[in-house]
């Protein structure tokens, strides 16, 4: 980053030549945002007035105190500065046919868009530039009329072969020709011998060679496209003439691959001339064109603004403003033209926009009334057959770009690639257009990406105000736009009427740049120059009026007046450059002393930075030292962990709180079964209660002797049997089955029981104690034996 003055102490930065004079005047443009050598990034732009070449660059934003008072300064932060636009395909129509338009209307619209140098093609002025004789006419009609760089086209056309390399030495950037009827009977379409001797004439020389690639094929060669089976010949319309998808249907793909597939089976003729497709519409195209630069011809091709945002769908009955050759396609066809467009660093065919801006008079358009329209004549309105194909746009592209471009995602810096730096290559203008760049014209133009506008005819400064864009609003707005260090458009202020186009520098129309002191060099080494020219020792007398006429000699000097002063022009120039050149080399010595006392200010910082550093090391060392301690306590403590988690013995938390779930249950259960047990002992105990004081009955019985007065008065009113008692035995016939006098245990199980007692053999007594079940089952509890009692 480059520095600038900070402190109130610094003296006033002074600039002067070695002979005292005052430095060549400036102008310094700042910007947090600038696309230079196409990358964004913070800029401070330097451009000497005098030749309108950027003199330095530095990456900040520098204050205007870094400069002389009254230097022109302007920081337009958040604006973008950008790269002028190349705009490589436009038809300014002049001379000949200027109510179409022309250099002075063409060029103020190009301004107003942000674009500084526009190409102009060879047809659709009277005379195309497709001889010598055409390219001077068209070269002293733009005298004095533009207000941006122009450049020029040559023309292919059948029989001119041999005025092509003279229009290269004129300066053309290239040539173009028509395999398809061109709508004009000065630039008829060439025929493939007619292309061939092109090439071969061509094999060598430093230009381009460019094609409408529009071709009628044979009927078998167009697959899968309406031609194909119809019964007419191709451009017969098989619908009504109003709707657009009539007219599509009668310029299908195969036009387009037809004509591209026969240029580059002719490559092979010049395989180091560079070829290119002008305003390629069908995808069908690129895979050839693709397969052609794997297989090492250099061909790339170009796209239109048009066929990156409009499509075949939205076009409405009758609006002519649609209407261009080769058409605009499907939005289907659209994203694949985006998509081959986004890969063009990697390895797309499209390599570059254009506006091919082709403008006609409203009445050719044959626009109905509903959209502005006036149609004379018997001409059908609406007829997309018989209205002029062509699109107005220049200026609108770059808006146009970014309101469409943000649907895809791309940046400023991809719009510089495709509308500057890659035009600027393709017409052979990259050493000094296209980019920002030290010894690059100071063409920039100083873009709004938030404003948007609304397209009316007060935004088309073109000519006739017929524009499919009509009524759009579009994103983006142009605020200033530099030609060569001069502003010559300004949102706020309008044109610069006071520098005008007049001012301007001839070689605008020209524009081929030449190194400092190469005019001056290429002077001298001339064969005529004074350099070879062996000095007389005595000077020649003046010519004898006898020996020369007065017009010869009124022609010679007029031809040495001419010499001179195109020498002073050049000598200007180059002596400008170098002026510019020795104010750079004082910018740059005052800036290198203000970065000496940087870095002095720096080195100080850095040793007192390592010395902290120092003493955060020996910090961070001991850090480390208790961290590695503490780590290897964590790994015995994490290797006891897996021991104890690899114990099979060892139940997890969850399984252990099952287990202790499933213990308490048995507890509970085991407890109710304590309860239950309690209850039958106590039961049982009763039951043996009763069954004592049976055996006493009994034993009393027995012996009745020896209980006589306690039986009477205990067995009052019981009965025997066969001496049998009966107290306590159940009775026939009782339901209960147990003694009387004795009730059932509560929470028996429903059964019955019965204790009997018998006398048996011996003197003892038998004990039987029998229980009743539901089923009628009898069992035996045991006998108990009667202990002998001592009466």
């Amino acid at each position: 980053m480059a520095p600038h003055a900070t402190g109130t102490d610094s003296p006033p930065l002074q600039w002067t030549l070695p002979d005292g004079s005052q430095p060549a005047p400036i102008t310094v443009l700042a910007s947090s945002r600038a696309v230079v050598s196409g990358r964004l990034t913070e800029a401070t732009i330097i451009i000497s007035t005098i030749t309108g070449k950027v003199i330095s660059i530095f990456h900040s934003v520098l204050p205007p105190s870094d400069f002389p008072v009254g230097t022109p300064y302007v920081d337009h932060s958040p604006h973008i500065l950008m790269p002028g636009l190349v705009d490589a395909h436009v038809h300014l129509n002049e001379p000949g046919r200027t109510e179409w338009e022309g250099f002075w209307t063409g060029t103020r619209a190009a301004a107003f868009g942000g674009v500084t140098t526009v190409v102009d093609m060879p047809l659709n002025a009277i005379p195309p530039t497709t001889t010598v004789g055409g390219f001077e006419e068209k070269i002293a009609a733009a005298q004095g009329k533009c207000w941006v760089d122009v450049g020029f086209y040559g023309g292919i056309v059948p029989g001119n072969e041999k005025e092509l390399k003279p229009l290269v030495k004129m300066g053309v950037r290239g040539f173009k020709g028509f395999m398809i009827d061109s709508g004009v009977d000065e630039f008829p379409a060439v025929s493939s011998e007619d292309i061939r001797k092109v090439f071969t004439e061509l094999a060598d020389e430093p230009t381009t060679v460019m094609f409408h690639a529009e071709m009628v094929p044979p009927i078998t060669a167009s697959v899968g496209d309406a031609v194909q089976y119809s019964s007419q010949p191709p451009f017969v319309p098989s619908g009504p003439l109003d709707h657009y998808q009539t007219f599509l249907d009668s310029r299908p793909p195969a036009f387009e691959t037809y004509a591209v597939d026969e240029i580059l089976s002719l490559a092979h003729l010049a395989p180091n001339l560079p070829l290119h497709i002008v305003h390629l519409s069908a995808l069908e195209a690129i895979p050839l064109l693709r397969k052609a630069r794997t297989a090492g011809i250099k061909i790339t091709a170009e796209t239109c603004f048009h066929y990156l945002s409009l499509a075949a769908e939205e076009v409405k009955r009758g609006d002519t403003r649609h209407k261009c050759c080769p058409p605009i396609r499907s939005q289907s066809n659209q994203d694949a033209l985006w998509e081959e467009l986004l890969c063009e660093e990697i390895d797309g065919v499209i390599k570059t926009v254009v506006s091919d801006h082709s403008p006609c008079t409203p009445n050719l358009k044959l626009l109905p009334t509903k959209f502005g329209g006036k149609v004379e004549g018997e001409a059908g309105e609406g007829d997309f057959f018989q209205a002029w194909g062509g699109i107005g746009s220049v200026g609108l592209g770059l808006p146009i770009l970014w309101t469409e471009g943000e649907k895809k995602d791309i940046t400023i810096e991809d719009i510089v690639r495709w509308c500057c730096k890659n035009t600027a290559k393709q017409v052979g203008l990259e050493r000094t257009k296209g980019d920002i760049g030290v010894g690059m014209d100071g063409d920039i133009a100083v873009f709004d990406d938030e404003a948007t506008f609304l397209v009316e005819p007060s935004t088309m400064l073109f000519r006739n105000k017929c524009s499919p864009y009509e009524g759009r609003t579009l994103k983006g707005v142009v605020k200033e736009t530099w030609v060569r260090g001069q502003k010559v458009y300004s949102r706020q202020a309008g044109f610069n009427e006071k520098m005008g186009p007049n001012k301007l520098h001839e070689s605008r129309l020209l524009p081929i740049e030449n190194k400092p002191f190469q005019r001056v060099s290429k002077h001298l080494l001339q064969p005529a120059s004074q350099l070879y020219k062996r000095p007389s020792s005595l000077p020649s007398p003046p010519p004898d009026a006898s020996e020369t006429s007065t017009a010869e000699l009124a022609a010679a000097q007029a031809d040495e007046d001419r010499q001179r002063s195109q020498w002073r022009e050049e000598m200007m120039l180059d002596f400008a450059a170098l002026e510019s050149t020795m104010v750079r080399i004082q910018l740059l010595q005052n800036s290198n002393e203000q970065e000496r006392q940087r870095y002095a200010k720096e080195k100080i910082h850095i040793l007192e930075t390592q010395e902290a550093i120092k003493a955060n090391t020996a910090e961070l060392r001991r850090e480390l030292e208790a961290a590695r301690a503490k780590m290897e306590k964590r790994k015995r403590w994490d290797e006891m962990a897996d021991k104890i988690h690899g114990n099979m013995m060892l139940k997890s938390r969850e399984d252990q709180a099952q287990m202790q779930e499933k213990l308490n249950a048995e507890i509970a259960e085991q407890e109710q079964e304590m309860e239950e047990y309690a209850k039958l002992i106590a039961a049982r105990k009763t039951q043996m209660g009763v069954i004592g004081v049976g055996v006493k009955e009994m034993m009393a019985l027995l012996h009745p002797e020896e209980q006589e007065p306690e039986s009477q008065d205990g067995t009052e009113g019981a009965e025997t049997r066969n001496g049998t008692s009966q107290v306590g035995t159940p009775r026939e016939g009782s339901r209960s089955g147990t003694p009387d006098g004795l009730k059932a245990r509560p929470g028996s199980r429903g059964d019955s029981r019965a204790v009997s007692v018998t006398p048996s053999q011996g003197g003892d007594v038998e004990m039987t104690d029998t229980v009743q079940t539901p089923g009628g089952i009898e069992s035996s509890t045991g006998e108990i034996e009667e202990e002998e009692m001592e009466t």
